[in-house]
């Protein structure tokens, strides 16, 4: 029987996926994957010859060690990536965690989910997943003992663009005081995305496409704009990251006041993702007709599906 962490992990994993355990010990997650029909392959690492040698074990006493492969190596060193789907990487500190996730490029892959559980440090964890392109897609608390432990279920933040077969996505420069949305831009560009720009002319927001020449200069109210680039129609945008004031579960959104947003979004059968820091959301937020729902809502913590909340 799984602890009550691990039994945690296996509730996050993708159903009939591929699943590395990294730092396996003895290895009772894939066993457990492996018999309940949860996964069907499992890859085991582990940085030490005891543990895996007692996986080893495990695997064969469960009757599932030929559908596991077992690797001892730092990480994910000598592990190959092809039709994995999910990497736990459970008990280990925040910064050894990020280094694994970090030497391993293609863990950035939208295909793959991480599972992940701090053993310390949490919060920078959190932090660094944000800054690196990942969104929390689930968490869990674990109790063991008198311990809580975090269980965290992270994707790359740019799949929810290719779940929605999205292909002209619209970011906005973020203020200093706003969640950074470099890294965003960063991923769209390695996935081969040309991001568009809002800029703001009267009450309207023109979408600008990004190319390679194009710079970035503040306008009246010091939000940076694209100037040059291409225009485009704004039903050509399939893809919206909105940032408002405030946010809560539903996906209500309190903006500046000025309406451009609203107003943009009012006809357009776009992706409505509103981004923000996790303390931007609120319980509630009072709407009006003219406002604007949100489909998601990503923070540095979690994304939340506002349309499943508004149906339940």
């Amino acid at each position: 029987m799984l602890t009550k962490r691990l039994a945690a992990c296996a509730a996050q994993v993708t159903p009939a996926g591929v699943v590395c355990d990294v730092g396996t010990d003895h290895a009772y997650l894939p066993a457990e994957l492996l018999q309940s029909g949860r996964c069907t392959r499992a890859v085991a690492t582990d940085i030490h010859a005891g543990p895996l040698e007692a996986a080893r074990r495990t695997l064969t006493e469960a009757g599932v060690l030929e559908q596991a492969e077992l690797f001892l190596c730092d990480g994910l060193e000598q592990v190959q990536p092809a039709g994995i789907t999910d990497v736990v990487i459970a008990g280990m500190g925040a910064e050894t965690i990020c280094d694994i996730i970090a030497a391993a490029p293609w863990l950035r892959d939208p295909a793959v989910r991480l599972v992940l559980v701090p053993a310390t440090k949490h919060s920078i964890l959190r932090r660094w997943l944000c800054r690196n392109g990942f969104a929390l897609r689930e968490e869990r608390l674990a109790q063991v003992g008198r311990r809580f432990y975090a269980v965290m279920a992270a994707e790359n933040a740019v799949l929810l663009l290719e779940r929605a077969r999205a292909s002209v996505p619209m970011i906005y420069v973020a203020t200093p005081q706003e969640l950074g949305t470099w890294p965003l831009m960063d991923r769209l560009l390695d996935r081969g995305y040309y991001p568009v720009f809002p800029v703001m002319s009267g009450e309207e927001i023109i979408p600008v496409m990004w190319d390679e020449e194009t710079v970035f200069v503040s306008n009246e109210k010091g939000i940076l704009e694209p100037m040059g680039g291409t225009k485009i129609a704004p039903e050509e945008v399939d893809f919206v990251i909105v940032p408002g004031l405030s946010f809560d579960e539903q996906g209500h959104r309190l903006g500046r006041g000025g309406g451009f947003y609203d107003r943009f979004l009012a006809d357009l059968p776009a992706l409505r993702v509103g981004y923000c820091f996790q303390t931007q959301m609120t319980r509630e937020i009072e709407t009006e007709p003219h406002d604007i729902d949100m489909d998601y809502i990503c923070t540095e913590i979690y994304t939340y599906d506002c349309a499943k909340n508004r149906a339940n």
